[in-house]
């Protein structure tokens, strides 16, 4: 059961950085000027789910400080 759980976790916070991500590429995109219903057709999207995504990057930290101490 405990493998589960954890096979469980690295999904979801796989799932999570490929979000975080995509909400970068996203407001990246409407940053320079990209309408919104342009980046959700080349997306194959809804501009509802871009908003959520630029949202989301708003939200987000920046990338690389995910408050993890690692050191490179």
């Amino acid at each position: 059961m405990n493998r589960l759980a954890g096979v469980f976790y690295e999904h979801e916070e796989f799932r999570r950085r490929h979000e975080c991500a995509s909400a970068a590429a996203v407001a990246e995109l409407l940053r320079l000027g990209e309408p919104v219903e342009e980046v959700a057709a080349l997306l194959g999207v809804d501009a509802g789910r871009v908003r959520a995504l630029k949202s989301l990057a708003q939200q987000a930290p920046p990338a690389g400080s995910d408050g993890s101490s690692e050191s490179s």
